[in-house]
């Protein structure tokens, strides 16, 4: 019997260990989230990320498509 208590004393005890490492682990901290500048097509507004836009002058595109076509009219 007293061995019954002492094993489910340690498993309990792993347990506990094993959800608060776990809870440790899925927490995101706010310093690794990154923020990257968006722009938007100038095409078809399409918002995308600054470092995969394709700039020409004071346009912005998001494909080499809506490079060729331009800024949409009206």
């Amino acid at each position: 019997m007293k061995i019954l208590v002492a094993l489910i004393a340690i498993g309990a005890i792993f347990w506990i260990i094993r959800i608060l490492s776990d809870s440790k682990q899925t927490k995101t901290p706010e310093a690794t989230v990154e923020n990257r500048r968006m722009l938007a097509c100038d095409h078809c507004g399409l918002h995308i990320p600054e470092d995969e836009a394709i700039i020409e002058g004071s346009h912005s595109y998001c494909c080499a498509q809506h490079q060729r076509l331009g800024p949409k009219q009206g």
